[in-house]
């Protein structure tokens, strides 16, 4: 390659890089754990439910997201 532009559309037009920032992330994650791999949320009470389900606190625990 030559370095030359092949292609631009508003090439001057300032974009937020967040989308692109996402896809590098989401590349580099699946490069790392694999396709097979799935993060855990756990729900989780401070007590058990009483007799009409009421567990009182809640707390949730992420793992790894």
């Amino acid at each position: 390659s030559d370095g030359g532009v092949v292609y631009a559309r508003e090439p001057d037009l300032p974009l937020v890089p967040a989308s692109n920032q996402k896809v590098l992330t989401a590349a580099a994650a699946l490069s790392y754990w694999g396709p097979a791999h799935r993060f855990v949320t756990r729900i989780e009470s401070d007590r058990p439910p009483d007799a009409t389900g009421v567990v009182g606190e809640l707390c949730v625990r992420g793992g790894g997201d």
